[in-house]
């Protein structure tokens, strides 16, 4: 008899999973990564480099771990990805041959996939929460959004819960998202920083919190006896103006740069305001929100650029 839940983190050697992954193992499970990448830095119990579009090598893969849990994180995460073919591939394809095995294995795994709030798309304004009819305006959205209608067909044989994930940020995100864009602008104390519209406002979570939020909702699965599909925004709950994240990053570094407006960051018709309920969420798990963005900025400057 196993003594620890196997838990399978497809994407491992990704932003997210660097801090799932050993979260996970300080709450018990055994953790198995899969990427593409021919090795993973992270301490982990078992690592495999497969590509999720080669079917054999994940069906010998599957055969020889048998998973009581999938954690599905692969996939392109970048909303701006210039292939378009590479986004329905790595989110739709690859999810696909997962489900596959999966199902032919055992059809007893608690699978738990990645989604987005680019879903929501042009429904998007204010606060969003689940029953918001997804309507994508971009291929990345799409591909997300296909992803999720593909699951509901594997709904009879395994129990699926989706997250859509709102913004969530840490020390090692790349830079070419938002905030840690402007984190290596403050630290590199650079004097002039160009954005597009200072009057949004998004939601922002700290990865800790996320990777709290996640193992709780696999815990959670465990307990889902019904053939729907689980959906969750996992988010904040509120929304931060930039203005924000900009004086608090001033306040950190005491650093104030000139900050100017780059009509090519302009973005047509974008919302002003936009954020998560996690009302939902909140009904079914415990979620703490430890740490503030003040704290989780102060965490990036003092990691990302010592």
């Amino acid at each position: 008899m196993r003594q620890k839940k196997i838990v399978l983190v497809t994407g491992a050697t990704g932003f997210l999973a660097q801090y799932l992954i050993p979260f996970l193992r300080k709450k018990g499970y055994y953790v198995v990564g899969l990427a593409r990448s021919s090795q993973c830095d992270l301490f982990i119990d078992e690592y495999h480099s497969i590509n999720l579009l080669d079917r054999i090598s994940l069906t010998n893969l599957m055969q020889k771990i048998s998973p009581d849990f999938v954690v599905h994180l692969a996939g392109i995460s970048f909303v701006n990805h210039p292939a378009w073919e590479d986004l329905y591939a790595m989110n739709v394809l690859a999810t696909k041959n997962l489900l596959d095995e999966l199902k032919d294995a055992n059809g007893k795994c608690r699978v738990l996939l990645a989604s987005s709030a680019t879903v929501y798309g042009e429904n998007a304004n204010g606060c969003i929460d689940e029953t918001v009819m997804p309507k994508p305006k971009n291929d990345y959205g799409k591909s997300k959004l296909a992803m999720e209608e593909l699951a509901n067909d594997f709904s009879d044989f395994l129990p699926i819960t989706i997250v859509r994930f709102f913004n969530f940020i840490g020390p090692g995100q790349s830079n070419v998202f938002l905030v840690p864009k402007l984190v290596e602008y403050y630290s590199k104390k650079k004097p002039v920083l160009p954005l597009g519209n200072m009057e949004v406002s998004r939601d922002f979570s700290d990865v800790r919190d996320v990777c709290a939020s996640l193992e709780k909702l696999l815990a959670l699965s465990e307990n889902k006896n019904d053939s729907n599909v689980a959906i969750y925004n996992v988010s904040s709950g509120h929304a931060t103006q930039l203005k924000e994240i900009l004086c608090l990053l001033n306040e950190l570094t005491s650093h104030s740069p000139n900050v100017v407006t780059d009509l090519s960051l302009v973005r047509q018709n974008e919302i002003v305001s936009l954020w998560g309920s996690n009302e939902k969420l909140r009904k079914n798990i415990d979620v703490s929100n430890r740490y503030s963005l003040k704290e989780t900025l102060s965490w990036m400057l003092e990691n990302d650029f010592k």
